[in-house]
């Protein structure tokens, strides 16, 4: 199991080849006869919102280092996705939420720069059941509510290609919690 494509077998090195199995075409070692499965990292983001407002970041690592997207990152391999997300949270914002407290928004697959696959878990909660005040830290150069109209005029990521649709229906979601519609973020984005 492996997050990119391989073009090596992990266990014995052979040359990959491409082999139809279970319907697709998969990695294939012809040494060890088998397929090398591919699974994506998984990452998550949470969206606190303050009645018409989001919590946003500028990010201060790649990609897209300076523009602005939902506070998140990627889970340990033994964390709970929730707590992973509340965890990415806190480090990064220092708001702090209860992991029960998270509502489960939408998942979506893409593909990274440089190939990689990364299945992201979009978290909501609401501002009242949090603690702290938003303070950068850890990944982000700053952290801040901001509105509708002051999304318009930030540096929105492009490197997280679901990020722009995920904040835009978070935000139609805060201006009218009955209007819950799901966007296209791209060719090479799934929405799960």
């Amino acid at each position: 199991m492996t997050g990119d494509v391989p073009s090596w077998c992990p266990d014995c090195g052979t040359s990959l080849d491409l082999r139809d199995v279970e319907g697709r075409p998969r990695p294939y070692c012809p040494s060890c006869e088998s397929a090398v499965w591919v699974h994506p990292a998984t990452a998550a983001d949470v969206a606190v919102v303050d009645g018409d407002r989001l919590l946003l970041v500028q990010r201060d690592v790649p990609p897209d280092e300076g523009a602005w997207a939902l506070p998140g990152g990627f889970l340990e391999y033994d964390e709970d996705p929730a707590a992973g997300a509340t965890r990415e949270l806190e480090e990064e914002t220092g708001i702090h939420a209860d992991p029960a407290d998270l509502r489960l928004d939408d998942a979506v697959n893409y593909r990274r720069e440089g190939g990689r696959r990364v299945l992201s878990l979009g978290y909501v909660v609401d501002r009242a059941a949090t603690s702290g005040a938003p303070t950068a830290s850890s990944d982000a150069r700053a952290a801040t509510f901001v509105s509708r109209a002051e999304v318009g005029t930030l540096d929105v990521s492009d490197g997280l290609p679901y990020m722009r649709d995920r904040i835009s229906r978070l935000l139609t979601a805060a201006d009218d919690p009955d209007d819950r519609t799901d966007g296209d973020s791209g060719s090479d984005v799934s929405r799960l």
